[in-house]
């Protein structure tokens, strides 16, 4: 795989999107906060009184500090894109040879 300036960009600006975003992501996916208050309940915690409604997705903060999970996910990220890249041009050398 022959790694041009574009490629080093590409693979780096999704490395690092994934770094920082993947907590905001991971929270909204799995936590079902409430958009009204809830009303506490001792058997089973928090309620949402009108069902289970998500925050709006303006209200999450998507941008903060990597974890060590998100800095995992953002390197198998970066290990699929190689992948993607590599196949992309046994492809095109395939397509070119034949």
């Amino acid at each position: 795989m022959r790694m041009t300036p574009s490629r080093l960009f590409i693979l780096s600006a999704v490395i690092i999107l994934v770094a920082v975003m993947f907590p905001g992501l991971h929270a909204y996916l799995t936590d079902k906060a409430c958009l009204e208050v809830a009303i506490l309940d001792s058997s089973s915690g928090a309620s949402c009184p009108y069902g289970s409604e998500r925050q709006p997705i303006a209200s999450i903060g998507w941008w903060q500090l990597p974890t060590v999970a998100s800095t995992l996910v953002a390197l198998l990220a970066g290990f699929v894109l190689i992948l993607v890249f590599i196949l992309r041009d046994r492809w095109l050398r395939s397509r070119i040879a034949g």
